[in-house]
């Protein structure tokens, strides 16, 4: 019985060390950065059930370990994945199917980039564009509306600026929209001419008054687009981001991709500043998955300096008009603040 029980003792402790030597990958021959506290370069690293078991070098891991899989980097230099501290994620997923005008150095170029994209999706109701960008251009003076109306005429354009702040828009959208003639909007602003007339470009909250006609997506697309945002991101190291600010249906949209394991990279998503939205998810506490965390509330003040809608106490020296304005009174502000200040929230505030 003894020598049983002695047999089965060396058999389970071979097999815990046949275990304990398995792993899924190894890859060796790098210049493995660690970011450790002390900066430490290695050379190579294993990893078993996604959880890296060892950094050490080539020879060690090779002979102490039996891997499925083994990679000979050549040399090359090998990262943790990067963390995009302000990104937006669901925003971007939605522009990889617009008119991508990153990058236009021009009104011709930007022009140029809308017909292509009108002619390929020609019974598309809407013709929505990211990433516009005047400041690119030589002549930024020019009246997008106008040339929008000259090439567009019968089809409602959109497009928005690369900082996501402000919109262009076309006669045919805000016609949509019931729109034609600037008025008064909180948290926001509708650009006129010297004449007084509207101008195409809507800031801030005026955005949604012509966004929000615009179709949306159904689910399904919606997974296609950011299945290839996260393989984008994925290809230039990032494996981590905040995504800052989304809605309640966004929120709980991203949560069931992530319990259904449809979606990978670490994401970090800030809730919008609505402060009914804000009061239903504390309601409901915070969630983390491991990939997924909502915990956190992204308050924004203002917009930006260089569109001239930060709040100054003083007009701006290039346009002594304006002093820029509050997306929210200071009572909204302190409201919402003191009640996420009550809370295991984390309050993040864009000033």
């Amino acid at each position: 019985m003894k020598s049983l029980f002695a047999a089965l003792g060396l058999l389970f402790l071979f097999a815990s060390c046949t275990t304990n030597h398995e792993v899924d990958l190894i890859v060796y021959n790098a210049r493995v950065y660690t970011v450790d506290s002390a900066f430490t370069i290695a050379e190579a690293f294993a990893v078993r059930g996604g959880v890296f078991i060892e950094i050490g070098s080539s020879d060690r891991l090779l002979q102490r370990y039996e891997a499925k899989e083994t990679i000979d980097a050549q040399g090359a230099a090998i990262y943790p994945g990067f963390y995009d501290s302000h990104a937006h994620f669901m925003d971007f997923a939605s522009s990889l199917d617009m008119t991508n005008l990153y990058g236009a150095h021009s009104l011709s170029d930007a022009l140029q980039r809308l017909q292509a994209h009108r002619k390929t999706y020609p019974d598309r109701p809407w013709l929505v564009g990211a990433g516009l960008d005047q400041e690119r251009w030589e002549d930024n003076t020019i009246s997008v509306r106008d040339s929008l109306d000259k090439y567009f005429p019968n089809i409602p354009v959109y497009l928005t600026r690369v900082d996501y702040q402000a919109a262009t828009v076309n006669s045919k959208a805000l016609e949509v929209a019931g729109i034609d003639t600037a008025f008064y909007v909180e948290g926001g602003l509708m650009l006129t001419d010297s004449l007084g007339h509207l101008s195409g470009v809507l800031m801030d909250n005026a955005m949604d008054l012509v966004k929000k006609h615009i179709p949306e997506v159904n689910d399904d697309q919606e997974l296609r687009a950011l299945t290839k945002a996260e393989q984008l991101l994925f290809s230039v190291g990032l494996t981590s981001i905040v995504d800052a600010g989304l809605n309640e249906r966004d929120l709980e949209f991203m949560r069931n991709l992530y319990t259904g394991n449809k979606l990978k990279i670490r994401n970090y998503a800030m809730i919008e500043d609505n402060l009914r939205t804000v009061r239903r998810m504390i309601r409901s506490g915070y969630y983390d998955d491991g990939r997924l965390s909502i915990r956190a509330v992204k308050l924004t003040a203002d917009g930006l300096l260089r569109t001239r809608n930060a709040s100054l106490l003083l007009p701006y020296s290039d346009d002594s008009t304006t002093s820029g304005y509050l997306l929210q009174t200071p009572e909204e502000l302190e409201r919402t603040i003191k009640e996420i200040a009550a809370t295991n929230f984390q309050l993040s505030t864009r000033l």
